[in-house]
């Protein structure tokens, strides 16, 4: 949210529509750790370029023909970590317009109404979890299913199941459940 709220902030200043954003700008992580990260596809919003890090100009004069610093995620009330949750905000127009720039820019396709005013229900199962899982989730999903309202679908997030099939699923659910946790 940083990298986009800061790309709206300085091209506002310039008049430059953020639609015609190029991606192929160079991203340099003001880091010396390798980015790795289950997020990492989301990069792709923002440069169709190898990300780099401190480490590949290490030793190296840089010039820089242009260049735009983020707000930085970890700054007071920034938008990451920090972001106070404030009574009667809400519906964003900010998140919103960033939800739909990271959804069109990494291609993630909508399905649309289901028929019969059906609504979509994904349950974020943690079956593979000591302490945080529904014990009868499938019995809970079958339930659901018979009621013939609601089409009902067990999600496993995992580092094994790509961030995009993530995007996916939630972005086409109505109802999303799931017990809290360090990863939800």
């Amino acid at each position: 949210v940083n990298l986009y709220l800061s790309l709206h902030m300085n091209y506002s200043l310039s008049g430059m529509d953020i639609s015609s954003w190029s991606v192929n700008k160079q991203v340099l992580l003001l880091e010396n750790i390798p980015y790795r990260s289950a997020f990492s596809p989301t990069w792709s919003a923002f440069t169709s370029l190898p990300l780099m890090d401190l480490n590949s100009v290490a030793g190296k004069k840089v010039c820089l023909k242009e260049a735009m610093f983020p707000l930085l995620p970890r700054m007071l009330f920034g938008l990451f970590y920090n972001t106070p949750v404030v009574s009667d905000c809400y519906n964003s127009a900010l998140f919103r317009s960033f939800s739909e720039f990271i959804l069109h820019r990494l291609h993630i396709p909508a399905y649309g109404l289901l028929p019969h005013h059906m609504m979509r229900v994904t349950i974020i199962s943690r079956d593979t979890s000591r302490y945080r899982r529904v014990t009868n989730e499938g019995e809970m999903a079958k339930a659901l299913e018979q009621t013939g309202l609601y089409k009902v679908t067990l999600a496993r997030y995992s580092p094994h199941v790509p961030f995009t099939s993530q995007l996916t699923i939630t972005h086409n659910t109505d109802i999303l459940v799931g017990m809290h946790g360090a990863g939800l």
